[in-house]
């Protein structure tokens, strides 16, 4: 059992993504996790800022939409998806500043199997959906100007995206697979889950930082309290300010950012229209790349009991654990890892759940994909034909991305359906109702497209991921209740004119009658009494309205009697 040794290829994996200069047939891969935060964003200009001052510190920029990575995922999607993706949407990155933190020097250190581990994080990013506006008059150099935010109000559609990619450098000690499961699972919360979680993750993070100013950070998670050492490590990269032109901006106001820690430290309650948290998880969504010498083939050479049978991913705990995003199996002093024990911890159920979630294309040279709701893995061999981190990193995962986007603003549309019957009545409730069906059908338009690319393994991960993302099943319910209500309040005031014209006729019919014979008594010469100046001509006068009023209130007493004795 302490024979079984599953050692990553490790590394960073933007210099591992180059062409070998010794091969140029291959391609080097290195494990790494990304790990990605929604947010609802609403930008905010800083009145008065010191620029120089700022400009010395992390500030993110916009990433130019003319980089060769971009222009070549855009060949890479359908028109309409590249659009969705690359020119609705604002891409950041963090400044040149990066490189002067300890993250990008590598020099942050974790504990696994109580021995220390170094990590690195690449430089963090930000992609914020319905950012841009698309307008064709709009120059070629102003699409990506702050300037043009399709809406400076915080609504359901403006929801951004933070994520980070994490990975284990070059050193003496190699981790291993478990290791890998270990950092994932633990890493990930944003929140605490469970009181008996913090214990591992004060041990495992202990020396890494919350903050990522001043050469890397003046506070590590030890320094924390339980609520503040999950958050504040995501908080913090959020708080990061946005430059562009000498201007800078903050993702969403001061009071949002006040109102997210109040929620996640003690849960009080804010607005939840003043708060960037959208996301109903203390788990941000994990995507990794698990790189091996011989892939998925490594497990099976290790595990199998008949090397002669085909390879079936279903059966192994790693892989399992791999894509759910568990922890590994311990030995009983937790000092080491049971490698045996992770493979076989696997039930009939998790088999089958597995099965389902796997993409098996290209099982026959150790890789394998497998998709859920809050994940998404890689297990591959060392070398390939392609470079790894380009396509795993890019062209798949702004796949993904484009489906947790989905996914979460159909989450907001049932909450803001929720809102509007809470806390509107009436006219306002139409209104606020009317205009949520049509956000929702501009929404329709421009994200239920059927097909994101050409490429036929795109088209078969698309679908895969698309079902487990629960996507369809969402929007159908979603859709239903948008349309039910909508059409029910319109039902409702319908009933509301027709009951309003009713009683309308009620009275209009008698007060007609009235109208009428007041027309008749005003004519000319026409008069009830002939006084011929002996008497008072107002008597007259007096006369006309009696009996109008009379003859009146009459019909109108028999229409309400025949119209009130009807069943």
């Amino acid at each position: 059992m302490n024979q079984i040794s599953l050692p990553l290829c490790i590394g960073n994996p933007e210099d591992y993504s180059e062409i070998n200069r010794e091969n140029k047939n291959e391609f080097r891969g290195a494990t790494f996790s990304r790990f990605v935060l929604p947010f609802s964003y609403n930008i905010e200009k800083i009145l008065d800022p010191n620029v120089s001052s700022m400009q010395a510190e992390l500030n993110y920029r916009v990433t130019s939409g003319d980089s060769s990575s971009f222009a070549q995922r855009k060949k890479y999607f359908t028109h309409e998806t590249a659009l969705t993706l690359y020119e609705r949407a604002l891409w950041l990155e963090m400044s040149d500043k990066w490189s002067d933190t300890d993250w990008a020097h590598e020099k942050i250190t974790i504990s696994l199997r109580n021995k220390e581990f170094k990590i690195g994080m690449l430089p963090p990013r930000i992609v914020l959906f319905e950012a841009l506006k698309t307008k064709r008059n709009v120059k070629d150099e102003n699409k990506n100007r702050l300037g043009i935010l399709s809406d400076n109000d915080a609504n359901i559609l403006n929801s951004g995206f933070l994520f980070v990619d994490l990975y284990f450098p070059e050193q003496t000690e190699v981790p291993q697979l478990d290791d890998l499961l270990e950092f994932n699972e633990h890493f990930r919360y944003f929140e605490r889950p469970y009181k008996s979680h913090e214990k591992d993750f004060g041990k495992i993070f202990k020396n890494v930082p919350i903050d990522y100013t001043d050469n890397g950070a003046t506070k590590t998670i030890k320094d924390m309290d339980e609520f503040e050492r999950y958050f504040e490590r995501w908080a913090n990269l959020l708080d990061i300010p946005l430059e562009q032109d000498n201007q800078f901006f903050r993702l969403f106001p001061e009071e949002w950012a006040k109102n997210a820690r109040a929620v996640s430290n003690d849960n009080r309650q804010t607005d939840p229209n003043k708060n960037w948290q959208i996301y109903a998880d203390n788990r941000t969504y994990v995507w990794t790349a698990a790189f091996l010498k011989n892939g998925s083939e490594t497990l099976k050479n290790q595990f199998a009991s008949n090397s002669t049978a085909e390879f079936e991913p279903k059966n192994y705990g790693h892989w399992l654990k791999l894509l759910n995003v568990d922890k590994p199996g311990f030995d009983v002093n937790k000092t080491a890892y049971s490698p045996q024990d992770t493979h076989e911890d696997i039930s009939e159920f998790e088999k089958n759940w597995l099965d389902q979630r796997t993409y098996k294309r290209w099982k026959h040279v150790g890789t394998l994909y497998g998709y859920s709701y809050h994940s998404g893995a890689m297990l591959t061999t060392k070398t390939s034909n392609f470079p790894s981190y380009e396509v795993y990193g890019g062209h798949y995962f702004d796949t993904t991305l484009l489906l947790f986007y989905i996914r979460i603003s159909l989450f907001r549309f049932s909450k803001e359906l929720t809102d509007i019957f809470q806390y509107e009545q009436g006219k306002e409730c139409r209104e606020k109702l009317m205009e949520l069906r049509k956000r929702f059908s501009a929404f329709t338009a421009l994200y239920q497209f059927p097909q994101v690319s050409n490429q036929q393994q795109s088209i078969e991960m698309y679908k895969l991921n698309r079902r487990y993302f629960s996507i369809d099943k969402f929007f159908n319910e979603i859709q239903q209740e948008i349309n039910n209500s909508h059409d029910f309040l319109e039902s409702t005031q319908a009933n509301e004119l027709n009951t309003a014209a009713n009683r309308l006729a009620k009275f209009g019919i008698p007060l007609a009658v009235g109208a009428l014979i007041s027309g008749i008594f005003g004519m000319n010469d026409f008069n009830i009494f002939d006084c011929a100046g002996e008497c008072d001509a107002s008597l007259d006068i007096i006369a006309e309205v009696g009996i109008v009023l009379v003859i009146t209130f009459g019909i109108l007493a028999c229409f309400l009697l025949f119209s009130g004795g009807k069943k």
